[in-house]
């Protein structure tokens, strides 16, 4: 859905923590167009630092770059500048690949049709397309993405994951692996097995950073036991899940 933002918008934005600058100063102003999904949900304390476009959006984390709709990021996740999505797939067993043979929606072909008084063109569907055709990539907890980074459809960055500059990221990405490259493969894991067994278990990106301020978040062994022992006495309790739409918010 399209939306023209009032003055009580950003309002309700900043009274939501919803940024749209490092600073926390209105980027957008009234007047600005945004898009997003009707079921798009954005936690509190999250920053879309360029673009018109807002996608799903776990508290804690900002994005450099526009995301695209419907989009699903985590909580605490980093993404740099120039992040791009590949496109769909085009027909390789047909005479071209061009999209006049299976795009209705496309002004460039159906002006021609018009023009010529052709109103029975045939379209066939797209064999080889696969089922992530139209999926977007899935980003979990805790993932950090450098810049000019491009990520394929129907991909999941698991939990922790880093990825390098200018990667392709053409498949899924395990949960704490650092990868890098054209395509993308994994050049090592962030901790040993057992630990990230640990931190996977702990699922510590469920609760706000400001409890972490004495429990050495520096060294994580010593973090997971601190934290471990917070959870027993129950000393912290996780943030409830945001369930309130963007659409909600901005009274759409």
């Amino acid at each position: 859905m399209r939306v023209i933002l009032t003055e009580d918008m950003l309002d309700r934005l900043d009274q939501m923590r919803i940024y749209t600058s490092v600073n926390g100063t209105r980027r957008l102003k009234p007047g600005d167009a945004i898009c997003f999904s009707k079921d798009t949900i954005i936690g509190p304390y999250c920053a879309i630092l360029n673009g018109f476009s807002f996608s799903h959006m776990g508290s804690f984390s900002y994005t450099q770059s526009p995301l695209p709709e419907g989009m699903k990021v985590g909580r605490y996740c980093s993404i740099g500048s120039f992040a791009s999505i590949i496109g769909g797939n085009h027909p390789t067993d047909y005479i071209s690949t061009s999209a006049f043979s299976y795009d209705a929606g496309m002004a460039i072909f159906n002006k021609s049709l018009e023009d010529d008084g052709i109103s029975n063109f045939r379209r066939h569907g797209l064999k080889l397309s696969r089922p992530d055709r139209h999926e977007l990539p899935i980003i979990g907890n805790d993932v950090w993405l450098g810049n000019h980074v491009t990520l394929a459809r129907g991909i999941t960055l698991g939990d922790g994951c880093v990825i390098a500059a200018s990667s392709v990221v053409t498949k899924s990405v395990p949960p704490y692996a650092i990868i890098g490259g054209n395509p993308a493969r994994i050049i090592r894991m962030r901790f040993p097995e057992k630990l990230i067994e640990r931190l996977r278990r702990s699922q510590w990106w469920r609760y706000k950073f400001s409890a972490f301020s004495e429990m050495s978040y520096n060294q994580p062994e010593i973090f997971l036991d601190l934290f471990e022992q917070a959870l027993i006495k129950r000393t912290i309790i996780p943030m409830p899940d945001q369930t309130q739409t963007l659409a909600e918010i901005l009274g759409v």
